[in-house]
């Protein structure tokens, strides 16, 4: 479950916590959860730029010429 346009810990909460009262988990437990997320979330973010960045490049595919200002180092 995902939730468009709010920041990572709402939808965290979001998701997390129907799963937390179907399995009897206490929710006190979740903020405890949300500061371990926080590096594993920075991680995926970083990989999913990459890949974003990878494929775009891949797709745009030969040799870019510089501008001629950048040849001219402006």
């Amino acid at each position: 479950m995902g939730t468009v346009g709010l920041p990572g810990q709402v939808s965290f909460f979001a998701s997390i916590a129907p799963i937390c009262i179907a399995m009897g988990v206490p929710l006190e437990m979740l903020p405890l959860l949300l500061a371990v997320e926080v590096i594993p979330d920075i991680f995926r973010t970083v990989g999913n730029v990459t890949a974003d960045v990878a494929v775009t490049r891949m797709v745009q595919g030969g040799e870019v010429e510089p501008d001629s200002e950048m040849k001219a180092g402006i």
